[in-house]
């Protein structure tokens, strides 16, 4: 077993690489960033408004991709958001970015969820059939053996959490 925190680092310094790509956007004269304090990295307005919430995924593998559709992370990030609009931390004029180094899927829930704004059904469905075939992967996997599916389980808790809020 190799003991490395280069995935850690990686991701750490990825956040100051975003912070700074948003700080040299800031229009508000007394606006500022902050990094993991409301968010991976925040732009705040000069009374504390949170103008933009981000989540950073950085990845040092050479294949696959992150916010994929079943991802964790793409599901905890939702999970957080909601319950940051929920307690007012986040309000209605807050934007909300996720940013990584890999590619996004021209197909993906969250491609989808930016080219569909204004329609909170359809983004819904879509949800829904991500649940679906989920819910279908679970049986099959269960089918195999009663003990397997953990993962799947956690990913269609954090959808039905999304779904419901």
């Amino acid at each position: 077993m190799e003991d490395s925190a280069k995935g850690s680092i990686s991701g750490y310094l990825y956040q100051f690489d975003r912070a700074f790509l948003l700080l040299c956007d800031i229009t508000d004269e007394n606006g500022y960033i902050s990094i993991e304090k409301v968010d991976d990295v925040a732009v705040h307005s000069e009374n504390g408004t949170i103008i933009i919430a981000e989540q950073d995924k950085n990845s040092i593998a050479e294949t696959g991709s992150t916010f994929q559709d079943t991802s964790k992370d793409l599901w905890r990030t939702i999970e957080i958001w909601i319950n940051k609009i929920k307690s007012s931390r986040f309000n209605s004029k807050t934007k909300f970015y996720c940013s990584t180094n890999k590619k996004i899927p021209k197909s993906s829930l969250l491609r989808f969820m930016c080219e569909n704004k204004s329609s909170i059904e359809i983004i819904f469905n879509k949800i829904n059939e991500i649940k679906k075939k989920q819910e279908e992967k679970l049986i099959e996997f269960k089918k195999k053996d009663q003990k397997k599916g953990a993962h799947i389980s956690k990913i269609l808790s954090l959808i039905n959490y999304a779904l419901e809020n």
